[in-house]
């Protein structure tokens, strides 16, 4: 991304559509949403963004356990899946 022009408080800047994708959260444009395109005229909410981004970052140890409880979960399930795909069978 290059900065071109500056004016009193704005910046017109040229990027790639890949960086734009980036900066809207995607990794490709082809990752957009169904529907979503990057074009002339479409306003990109960095500020928006870059919030979300910012509790993220600072919520790592809430993450880190929701993730360790969902694993839990998940761990369980498979053993009540396996259980029920292999029941006992009494003589």
């Amino acid at each position: 991304m290059k900065i071109i022009a500056k004016g009193s408080s704005k910046f017109i800047v040229e990027a790639d559509e890949y960086e734009i994708a980036n900066i809207m959260g995607y990794q490709y444009p082809s990752s957009l949403p169904s529907g979503s395109k990057i074009d002339v005229g479409r306003e990109v909410q960095v500020s928006k963004l870059w919030a979300a981004l910012t509790i993220e970052r600072t919520r790592v140890d809430e993450i880190r356990a929701q993730a360790s409880a969902l694993r839990k979960t998940a761990d369980r399930l498979d053993s009540i899946n396996a259980a029920l795909d292999c029941p006992i069978v009494e003589p």
